[in-house]
């Protein structure tokens, strides 16, 4: 307990001590702390109101300037940086776009003559010569276009019917050139099918009996015989037995007007058949001797 006492005696004796300290510097600064807070206004910042006795206190002749700066410096800190941020930014708006502005216009005036003249001078040179070239160019090849070689040729021996004023039927074989093929039997056979050129005057007078919608559906040669398959258009003729006559010679006289084929084997659908008609034999391959 005697230990306790000392220590709180010895606490109180040290508060008392600073609270002395403390007295004497407000006593030896009471002028200076009086002053500041009148001039200031720290009061009536801080807490809304300044007390009368600060309002009412009267300053002292025999303080020094160099105090009163020393105490106004923190004080003018802290009231200064709010003026100095704005108006910093408003004076470097306003002047810059001021120097801008005679920069780009002195630059604009010195560089339109200069593009003008330049591309004027030039156009008509580079432009000449183009054109001459192009046309020079273009005669060559329209030159070469048209120099096609033509299509090679052959005739070939074709056989239509003529009608005698009799009313008799008699076969004619005219010579027509026509584009030279790889299988010049069936073009001819194709062709004897198709009916005269009534263009022409060698087959103007003609006609062909083979009956319409007739097609050679293939053909072959082997030993002098001339295998030719027909459709079934071929074995209905609605000229009756002098049509069915006709068309019999047409093919056998056109067929041996070449030099590999003698005869004429006619098929129907791939299939051999007898007669054509009432009574026309084409079991067997035919020549232009036989008896149509």
């Amino acid at each position: 307990m005697a230990d306790k006492k000392k220590k709180t005696g010895f606490a109180l004796a040290f508060w008392l001590l600073v609270a002395l300290v403390l007295l004497i510097i407000f006593l030896v600064k009471k002028d200076d702390i009086f002053t500041n807070l009148k001039r200031t206004g720290f009061m009536d910042k801080v807490f809304g109101t300044t007390p009368e006795f600060v309002q009412n206190y009267q300053e002292k002749e025999s303080k020094s300037g160099k105090n009163a700066e020393s105490n106004e410096e923190p004080l003018v800190i802290e009231i200064t940086p709010k003026t100095t941020k704005t108006e910093t930014p408003k004076v470097e708006k306003t002047e810059t776009p001021k120097t801008e502005a005679p920069k780009t216009e002195e630059k604009k005036e010195e560089s339109k003559p200069a593009k003008v003249v330049l591309p004027d001078e030039e156009k008509p040179a580079t432009a000449k010569p183009i054109v001459e070239e192009k046309k020079e160019e273009v005669k060559p090849v329209v030159n070469e276009t048209p120099a096609e070689k033509p299509k090679a040729k052959s005739n070939l021996s074709l056989c239509f019917i003529s009608i005698a004023p009799d009313g008799s039927i008699n076969p004619k074989v005219i010579t027509r050139s026509v584009n030279k093929s790889d299988s010049p039997l069936t073009e001819a056979i194709r062709l004897i099918i198709a009916g005269p050129d009534k263009m022409a005057s060698a087959e103007k007078d003609l006609m062909s009996l083979i009956p319409k919608g007739s097609k050679l559906i293939g053909a072959s040669v082997k030993d002098g015989v001339a295998t030719l398959n027909f459709n079934d258009e071929f074995a209905i003729n609605t000229d009756g037995e002098e049509g069915f006559k006709a068309q019999l010679m047409q093919v056998v006289y056109t067929a041996t007007s070449f030099s590999t084929v003698k005869s004429v084997q006619f098929l129907i659908e791939g299939e051999k058949v007898d007669f054509l008609g009432q009574g026309h034999w084409v079991g067997t391959p035919l020549t232009r001797n036989s008896s149509f």
